[in-house]
């Protein structure tokens, strides 16, 4: 558009009057009909006459001004120059001053917004305009004179919010992330005064509801660089590295609060609780095992068990066995007394992980004593016993198996570990008293009365030995190893040579006479006539054969032959005839084992136990075998099987249990623990272990 405007005119120079007088009179009134011609031109058409002259004249434009109103303030701009406004200020264009007259050929121009709103008597704020937005952050708003599409001259208008809007602006929004960008946006216009401080806590707040904690943070190390000692501020940062997950800068945050704490004289229990925890879960155990050993020098009795507690739980996770069994032992001075016998458990279980035979000894050593008088007392002082022993110390052992008589005294297997004990010392009196013990409590114990007999035999007190092989006999008269004891025993003063003839004259007398070969077969073999014999006890089996004596004694000459199929035949043979015969079953067992057969073992228990299903001690020798064969899943179910078998001990239950554990059966184990503490109800080990699998059950699904 055009603007009204008055060029400036060149000025004339006066004449002389006279001739030259007249002459201008003449002109003039030549004149007079132009002048009115252009005077009407003007009227009517001014800016083409502006032009037309301008034509004539050809001046370059020269802006001298632009006056406008801003506000009610008004200002004559010279091209060029930038004028601060705020957004709600009004702004009008009052008028343009240049060399041009009427301006003409020039037009007013903004890229920004339509320049009609400001001109022609009208006026507008920026705010109007473009609306608020536009303004968040400083804007340049241009104006400038063209000629075509030239830019003859151009002014600038900066328009911004204050601090204060801006602040306002966020105050209002309800969105997190738009009312922390406007309080950025307000406190980096603003110079520091007394608010920034709030104005930063309400761009901190508002990013940290936006889920920017990053940012957030980085504002409050800003503050701390500028106050070290704002407590708040290092709380507020603790918290956003917690939302982060950044452990390591938790970590530090934690110790300046420490020594922030320290220097003003404040409590500082919190923070390093705090940093403990951290550090416990970021698999700083040891620094964290430190914390709470030095918070330990000053706590009260109450703090050290909980601290004592929070070593046990580092060490264990660190697998620090030795570590743990020192604090639970600490935790002893601090807990009652009440609670002892349970830390000292634990720390036997401990002991026994670790393969840690003085540690397992002083826990039952100690539970002993503590104990009243009871089974339990009693079971401390065996198990104390048992492990003295496998470490040696046998006087020792002896002195704990005689307390555990004092308060068990029923139970034989006592006597007879103080039998072997002896033995073992050389107590050959002691020996034999014990087992002696042993037989009076438990009189059908054929192995302890074996022992016996056996330890008269050695010391040469044959009647003695002669008794007790005779109810040993009574006991088992198909017992090979028994009979031919006493056989030599009753014959020790015989003459086998003229007992022999005359069983060979009867039998030649008389050859389907069962006693007469078999009684001839026992001379023989006591006499090392192996193939004789072999001809003896064959003709009594022929004859009968399910006479388990003759294949005993047939199973004895083979052995002494080397003739190790037909003995290990013969083996089974007396088995089938009657199961109750461990020996042979337990015959071809050794031998299969010594050998490494392993395969034919299997096949032997698998005999063994469809003769006889309800005997524990196939299942026993099938679960060993399938062991050997890295058949882990049939082992356990025979395990369960011998279990089963048992119905009512403890021990079998446990084994099998670990056995169907570990081959990944998991429900039938837990039934097996089950049975354990049908039995037991205390069990402890059995308790663990079910609450061991049922997480595991947990951690499948």
């Amino acid at each position: 558009m055009a603007f009204d405007g008055k060029m400036s005119r060149p000025g004339g120079s006066a004449r002389k009057k006279g001739s030259e007088t007249t002459k201008f009179l003449y002109v003039v009134m030549a004149a007079l009909p132009l002048a009115a011609g252009v005077a009407l031109w003007l009227f009517l058409a001014p800016e083409s006459l502006a032009r037309l002259m301008g034509y004539f004249n050809r001046q370059a434009p020269e802006i001298e001004s632009l006056t406008v109103v801003i506000d009610g303030r008004l200002q004559a701009l010279a091209p060029g120059a930038v004028v601060e406004m705020h957004p709600r200020e009004s702004l009008s264009v009052q008028s343009l001053q240049s060399n041009r007259w009427l301006n003409y050929d020039l037009r007013l121009y903004s890229p920004d917004f339509d320049i009609s709103a400001v001109t022609g008597g009208a006026s507008a704020a920026p705010l109007a305009l473009l609306g608020a937005e536009a303004f968040e952050d400083p804007r340049t708003l241009r104006m400038e004179i063209k000629e075509g599409q030239a830019v003859v001259a151009a002014f600038s208008f900066r328009v911004s919010f204050t601090a204060r809007d801006l602040e306002a602006r966020g105050d209002e929004a309800g969105d997190p992330a738009r009312k922390a960008e406007l309080y950025r946006k307000a406190l980096a216009s603003a110079s520091e005064t007394p608010e920034t401080p709030a104005l930063r806590a309400k761009l901190i707040e508002a990013l940290t509801a936006a889920g920017r904690y990053e940012q957030a943070a980085e504002l409050h190390e800003e503050q701390l660089a500028e106050n070290p000692d704002d407590v708040g501020a290092l709380t507020s940062l603790l918290e956003l590295y917690a939302a982060l997950g950044d452990s390591g800068r938790q970590i530090a945050t934690l110790e300046r609060l420490i020594r922030l704490s320290d220097s003003l004289g404040r409590p500082q229990l919190s923070y390093t609780l705090q940093l403990a925890e951290i550090l416990k879960k970021d698999g700083q155990g040891p620094q964290a095992a430190m914390i709470y050993e030095n918070l330990l020098r000053d706590a009260s009795e109450s703090q050290r068990a909980v601290y004592l507690g929070e070593l046990i739980a580092l060490y264990r996770d660190a697998r620090n066995v030795s570590g743990q069994i020192e604090t639970w032992k600490r935790l002893l001075t601090v807990l009652p007394e009440g609670q002892a016998t349970a830390i000292w458990s634990e720390i036997i279980a401990l002991a026994e992980k670790s393969a840690d035979m003085p540690g397992q000894i002083e826990g039952w050593r100690a539970l002993a004593a503590m104990l009243p008088p009871s089974q339990n007392k009693a079971n401390a002082y065996k198990q104390m016993a048992l492990l003295l022993v496998r470490s040696e110390k046998y006087p020792e052992a002896r002195a704990a198996y005689l307390e555990a008589a004092k308060f068990d005294p029923e139970d034989a297997n006592v006597y007879l570990n103080l039998a072997r004990l002896a033995r073992r010392q050389g107590e050959r009196e002691s020996y034999r008293a014990n087992l002696l013990k042993v037989t009076e409590l438990s009189p059908t114990r054929f192995e302890a009365r074996l022992e016996l007999a056996e330890a008269y035999f050695d010391d040469l007190m044959f009647d003695e030995a002669k008794a007790e092989y005779m109810t040993l006999a009574d006991q088992k008269p198909d017992d090979a190893v028994v009979r031919l004891r006493l056989i030599a025993l009753l014959e020790r003063e015989g003459d086998q040579e003229h007992l022999i003839e005359q069983y060979e004259r009867l039998l030649r007398q008389q050859p389907d006479d069962k006693v007469a070969a078999y009684n001839f077969g026992v001379l023989c073999f006591n006499e090392k006539q192996w193939d004789r014999a072999v001809e003896a006890f064959k003709k009594v089996v022929s004859l009968d054969p399910a006479d388990a004596e003759a294949r005993a004694y047939l199973l004895a000459v083979y052995k002494e032959k080397g003739l190790i199929r037909e003995m290990l035949a013969e083996a089974l043979e007396l088995y089938r005839l009657d199961p109750s015969k461990t020996v042979y079953r337990d015959l071809m067992a050794n031998h299969f084992e010594n050998v490494g057969d392993w395969k034919s073992f299997a096949r032997m228990a698998e005999e063994v136990a469809r003769i006889l299903p309800a005997d524990p001690a196939g299942w026993r020798l099938l679960a060993k075998a399938q062991n050997r064969l890295g058949l882990k899943a049939e082992e356990a179910q025979s395990l369960w099987r011998a279990a089963d078998a048992v119905k009512n001990e403890v021990e079998p239950w446990l084994t099998a249990a670990a056995a169907l554990a570990a081959a990944g059966d998991l429900k039938q184990a837990q039934r097996a623990y089950q049975k354990v503490l049908e039995l037991d109800p205390g069990h402890e080990k059995a308790s663990e272990a079910l609450l061991e699998l049922a997480l595991k059950e947990l951690q499948k699904k």
